[in-house]
């Protein structure tokens, strides 16, 4: 080993003298592709991120139709008769053309227990 030991500002100076070259090997094109693999892999990882979070979820269950006439008990009787003629009308629409004159008739309004057996039938 040497002799004499060297202090904390010979070694701070020393460090100073540390530099990096102004050029690397390779020059700009060496930079313009360094930057170039690291913006693709940036790109890869975000679109790969971005497919994650975009995939389709399943589809939820939809009620039978079962089930939504187990819902409408609930309703009142105004909701429920609109409800069922919807249900009806995804059903059966020549059901609805046919009860189309007994829906806006005030002396003999639609019967609700009539309404909810056509709708049964479908199920």
């Amino acid at each position: 080993m040497t002799d004499s030991a060297l202090t904390h500002d010979d070694l701070i100076a020393g460090l100073h003298g540390m530099r990096l070259p102004d050029a690397a090997p390779g020059g700009l094109l060496a930079d313009l592709a360094a930057a170039g693999a690291v913006g693709l892999l940036a790109g890869c990882v975000l679109a790969l991120l971005f497919s994650l979070v975009s995939r389709p979820h399943p589809a939820a269950r939809q009620p039978s139709l079962a089930d939504r006439l187990d819902a409408l008990d609930r309703l009142p009787e105004a909701d429920r008769t609109v409800a069922l003629l919807h249900l009806l009308r995804e059903h059966d629409p020549d059901a609805v053309r046919a009860l189309r004159d007994q829906l806006y008739r005030r002396d003999a309004p639609l019967a609700l227990a009539d309404l909810e057996d056509r709708v049964r039938r479908h199920v």
